[in-house]
């Protein structure tokens, strides 16, 4: 009985350690200060080497002191593609600021500048539902005053937010 006990929590053990959370948060926010909008997306570093091709035999390192400027480049391409921003009916161009690695996470920093005052936000988020099909994507809209939180899915990847 002892065995058996040892031996299903060896195995359940094993169930969890191979567990892991799909999810990714962006931050859409007013800086009044600059009167830009800023926008910053945390993602973990390995889903993201991963999305961006990185494989055994073809690794790609974000971090690494010895990365290039493609891989910048890799990064800002993605992002542009699968996170898109639209302020009353009209696509924004975001602007690459800059990524910042901490441990296993990744910043992805973009700005806003011609952003006027808008009605309606559209905000959708497909990075990472090609590799994690349960993967989520929460966005914060940071707003004077106001903040809306949406939760992005591989079935809802697009959602709107009326101020």
């Amino acid at each position: 009985m002892n065995k058996l006990l040892f031996l299903g929590l060896i195995l359940c053990s094993f169930g969890f350690a191979e567990h892991k959370y799909y999810v990714s948060n962006t931050i859409i926010e007013m800086n009044s200060r600059t009167n830009l909008i800023e926008v910053t997306s945390k993602i973990f570093t390995d889903d993201l080497e991963r999305a961006l091709g990185s494989s055994d035999q073809n690794p790609l390192r974000i971090g690494d002191e010895r990365e290039s400027i493609t891989v910048n480049g890799l990064i800002e391409n993605y992002l542009r593609k699968n996170l898109k921003i639209k302020f009353d009916g009209h696509d924004v161009n975001m602007t690459w600021v800059g990524k910042e690695v901490e441990s296993d996470m990744i910043y992805v920093y973009f700005q806003i500048s011609d952003a006027n005052n808008f009605s309606v936000a559209e905000v959708s988020n497909s990075s990472l539902f090609e590799l994690f099909p349960g993967q989520i994507n929460r966005v914060d809209l940071r707003f004077n005053g106001w903040t809306k939180t949406l939760q992005l899915t591989k079935e809802y990847p697009t959602d709107l937010v009326y101020k």
